[in-house]
């Protein structure tokens, strides 16, 4: 991104986190946007809870989802409380940003969406003991999750391919289809693996067929 670029869209999320957030702050630390403060839980509009974070907002956002690690202690680093070992937050799988981060989204569909969501599900949890939102899978049991309802099949082989694929630059018509059809792809589910090669990155894909296969190889999914 050219310099004068990069400084519009740093004045842009400046501004919007100045109007929607007033307790969070950007800043820019050897070439690396951050955004540090307290964040307003809120539901219905009303704010019930805050937490001290910090974001690190990657280039390529929103094709790439910021990286976020809450401050204060009260989130545990565990799995069981979708936080990573590095003491990031799981918010969603890697092959379900697009939905939370299209095209379109800006840093305020992110903080009003998948972090509220994310913190108030948190706060519920720590009063009541279960997750009110329902709950996705920690890591590889999430991305099969996700894959059994995008795909119609716990088919773990099917599941692979369907990775390897989109894990490619490009979607070869004369592959055989990843369904297990035996019909080359252009003849079977083309429409259906072009449209998510479009929605989800290559790292995205790549990322969740490792994650997958480390599972299977400790027998962790079957």
């Amino acid at each position: 991104m050219p310099e004068t670029q990069r400084d519009a869209k740093f004045e842009e999320i400046r501004q919007l986190l100045q109007q929607h957030y007033p307790t969070l702050h950007l800043t820019c630390e050897s070439r690396q946007w951050l955004i540090k403060g307290s964040f307003p839980v809120r539901a219905n509009g009303v704010e019930i809870d805050h937490y001290l974070i910090a974001i690190l907002i990657p280039q390529g956002f929103p094709r790439n989802a910021p990286l976020v690690k809450e401050l204060g202690g009260r989130i545990q680093e565990h799995p069981d409380w979708h936080v990573y070992q590095e003491g990031f937050l799981c918010l969603f799988s890697p092959l379900e940003r697009w939905k939370h981060l299209p095209e379109t989204a800006t840093i305020i569909t992110y903080l009003d969406g998948a972090l509220n969501d994310y913190l108030f599900s948190q706060t519920y949890h720590e009063k009541h003991g279960k997750w009110p939102l329902g709950e996705r899978g920690h890591g590889a049991r999430g991305i099969r999750e996700y894959l059994i309802e995008e795909l119609g099949t716990d088919d773990l082989s099917v599941m692979r391919r369907f990775l390897e694929y989109l894990g490619k630059k490009k979607i070869r018509g004369q592959w055989r289809c990843y369904c297990g059809s035996g019909k080359q792809i252009r003849f079977c589910h083309l429409a259906k693996i072009s449209d998510l090669h479009n929605k989800i990155t290559l790292a995205e894909a790549r990322y969740a067929l490792q994650v997958l296969d480390r599972a299977m190889q400790r027998k962790l999914v079957e």
